[in-house]
């Protein structure tokens, strides 16, 4: 329950935020950063808080699948968000590019807890920065993006419960 309002609270805010501009203007790097670390920091305390700690997730796996789902889920509330601005074209380039990051991100902070934080805060300041201002390291991001499926697969194949073989 906690969780649940915690991540619509920080969607909110980071919706808030981004399109609505509560303080005008807002610089685009510190908007780029308040953005990024409103979203990483809810993951962060909805993981630390309830997920890593509770009985409901007792292994490795069940967390990192719980990482997967919350990432999808917050990819499509933020494209959704972006449909109301942008053309449908757009809309579905961002979900593509969108979803594995957000998915990576958020494994990465099951992985490597603080650590993970820290970096998650930081690759997703560098895309969302380098994606404003319309820089060719956005098209590097976005290839680098598309091979952490490799990342995400091959977490999820380690962490995976191995069937007991008595022969082992």
């Amino acid at each position: 329950m906690y969780s649940t309002v915690i991540f619509l609270l920080a969607f909110t805010l980071s919706i808030s935020v981004q399109y609505i501009q509560f303080v005008k203007p807002i610089p685009s790097s510190l908007l780029t950063v308040s953005t990024v670390l409103i979203e990483e920091s809810s993951r962060f305390l909805i993981l630390t808080e309830f997920i890593i700690p509770s009985k409901n997730f007792p292994t490795k796996y069940n967390q990192l699948q719980f990482a997967m789902i919350s990432g999808v889920i917050f990819a499509l509330l933020e494209s959704a968000g972006y449909i109301l601005h942008l053309s449908t074209s757009a809309f579905i380039m961002r979900l593509l590019i969108i979803t594995p990051l957000h998915i990576f991100l958020t494994m990465l902070q099951v992985q490597l807890k603080k650590r993970g934080f820290l970096l998650a805060i930081a690759l997703h300041t560098i895309y969302n920065y380098s994606y404003d201002i319309g820089s060719p390291l956005t098209q590097i991001m976005q290839i680098v993006i598309l091979s952490s499926w490799f990342w995400i697969i091959g977490w999820l194949h380690i962490a995976k419960p191995k069937p007991f073989n008595p022969f082992d």
